[in-house]
């Protein structure tokens, strides 16, 4: 009796550790119909945050001096290889000023938006 309940525990340990895994993994994210419903999309992200000002370099032919710009926290590009819309994000605080360049500010991949390009949802002839 003992060695059945040992051998049912052993056994059903690690089906219980695979169920746990399985509930950490992040739920599947909704593809688009098309890219202009995935810009839209990414479009809503970025405004969800303000704007912070830094500095631009100085560049010899417009300014001598650094300028200070204003932009968002937020910004997308499309991948059109892969049909993903990449969301950055600046890890800054929102309506403050950094003395610093935009290149030298920390710019991680926040969210990733995949759609399905209009291509390939058409029927090929």
């Amino acid at each position: 009796m003992v060695r059945f309940a040992m051998v049912l525990v052993l056994s059903t340990l690690p089906l219980i550790g695979i169920e746990a895994m399985s509930t950490r993994q992040q739920t599947p994210q909704s593809s688009y119909d098309g890219a202009v419903e995935a810009l839209t999309a990414c479009q809503a992200w970025r405004q969800q945050e303000g704007v912070f000002t830094a500095l631009t370099p100085p560049m010899h032919r417009i300014a001598s001096q650094p300028r200070r710009i204003q932009t968002g926290l937020r910004s997308c590009e499309a991948d059109l290889e892969q049909a993903l819309i990449i969301g950055r994000r600046y890890s800054v605080v929102a309506e403050s000023h950094y003395d610093k360049p935009l290149h030298q500010l920390n710019r991680p991949i926040s969210q990733t938006f995949p759609y399905v390009s209009q291509e390939s949802t058409s029927p090929t002839p």
